[in-house]
């Protein structure tokens, strides 16, 4: 009823409410509306009532930290659960790992001892060591090559640079008309000043005299040839036979010659067109093969004897050259033709391969004069199946007519 006092509140497990401590109980004790009386339960209009207290719930035992005291307890047992698995793993892995290299130690120590190494592992390191030794020889060999090579391009870039200097030496030689300093050094050498500048003049003017001597012989042979041969170009025809033709050869063949420039070579042009118009060179043979030349001579191929042969060609004043003519604008090219020997004739040569420097002036180092060349005066235009053929045979011999090949005849021909 209205102004009755509230009911007492339910409490935990049949406990009963208490408050918080005396001092609230007795601030929230009211007192009566108008009369101030401070523990009378009992109410009367008029008279306030007194707070409730605040309920706390607590456990069976009434204390109300005992939930967080048993959530610590949990969790100290739950971290050594943990750390005793960890340690359980770490040993455990520790044990499997301690086999694993005692095992692996094992199978090491078996393959390395004498016969306990496997037959395709034995197989495989043999064909290693094998293929170790192999790239050594091989490295070994590029390295000797290499070093070859060095020594070859070392070799031939100290030759050319001696070409040079000689080739500078004759041109300088040519201008002055003294002979290079180097021939003239084992000469001149303890010569007094006088003596020394009597040589000079000497020598220049026997250089004179040579010159003028040379420019005389090629103008008499330039008359000659076209008094007697006509205007050019002048070409001559080789018939060969070849006694044992090399396979797929025919036992006759051919090749035609042209004669170098009149203008260029007369005396070296002369002298061969007048062997030919003798008929000298019938019944003559290539006897040398050399690979870079092949060198015709005057032998006999008919019966006829070396030195009734070589009479032939002294008897008719046409043996030689009476000085070695040369042209830089005709040099010893692959298939020119070219006198051998000092004075160069009567045998002559094919140029199997640009012979231009070792056959020009100065490539002839034992000869006396350092500057002289072989004569080249003429060209093969015709018939190269033909040469190809004389070089094929790898014997020529003058000692055994059956390894020659026979020049048959020449003939000067108009084409």
């Amino acid at each position: 009823m209205y102004g009755s006092p509230l009911p007492p509140a339910r409490t935990n497990s049949g406990s009963t409410l208490h408050k918080r401590n005396s001092g609230e109980c007795q601030s929230q004790s009211g007192h009566a509306y108008g009369n101030g009386a401070a523990n009378n339960n009992s109410a009367s209009y008029g008279t306030p009532v007194a707070p409730l207290a605040r309920p706390v719930r607590t456990n069976s035992v009434g204390n109300k930290y005992n939930r967080r005291s048993s959530g610590g307890s949990w969790s100290v047992t739950f971290v050594g659960v943990v750390r005793f698995s960890l340690f359980v793993i770490l040993g455990l892995t520790y044990l499997v790992c301690n086999r694993r290299v005692a095992w692996v130690k094992k199978q090491l120590s078996l393959l390395t001892e004498k016969g306990g190494m496997p037959r395709e592992l034995t197989s495989a390191n043999q064909l290693l060591t094998q293929q170790r030794r192999v790239e050594s020889d091989l490295s070994r060999k590029f390295n000797s090559a290499r070093a070859d090579r060095d020594a070859e391009r070392t070799k031939k870039e100290k030759a050319l640079s001696a070409l040079e200097k000689t080739k500078t030496d004759l041109e300088e030689a040519k201008k002055t008309g003294r002979a290079p300093k180097t021939a003239d050094d084992a000469v001149t050498d303890g010569m007094s000043t006088l003596e020394l500048d009597s040589y000079n003049k000497r020598m220049t003017a026997m250089t004179q005299i040579a010159e003028f001597l040379e420019a005389r012989i090629q103008d008499i042979s330039h008359h000659d040839v076209t008094e007697k041969f006509g205007e050019g170009p002048y070409k001559v025809e080789f018939q060969l036979q070849f006694p044992n033709p090399p396979p797929g050869v025919t036992e006759s063949s051919s090749f035609i010659v042209e004669m170098a420039p009149l203008d260029e070579m007369p005396h070296s042009v002369d002298l061969f067109l007048e062997m030919v118009d003798h008929k000298l060179w019938d019944n003559t043979a290539f006897i040398l093969n050399e690979k870079h030349v092949l060198q015709a001579a005057a032998v006999a191929s008919n019966g006829v004897t070396l030195e009734r042969k070589k009479f032939e060609f002294k008897d008719s004043r046409l043996e030689s050259v009476a000085f070695q003519e040369y042209s830089s604008s005709f040099p010893h090219k692959q298939y020119t033709l070219g006198f051998a020997g000092r004075p160069g004739g009567p045998d002559f040569y094919i140029n199997m391969l640009d012979n231009s420097i070792d056959h020009g002036p100065g490539g002839q180092s034992h000869h006396a004069l350092l500057e002289d060349a072989d004569p080249c005066f003429a060209k093969v235009i015709s018939g190269f199946e033909a040469v190809k053929n004389i070089a094929s045979v790898p014997s020529l011999t003058a000692l055994d007519s059956s390894s020659m090949v026979m020049i048959k005849s020449a003939r000067i021909v108009k084409i």
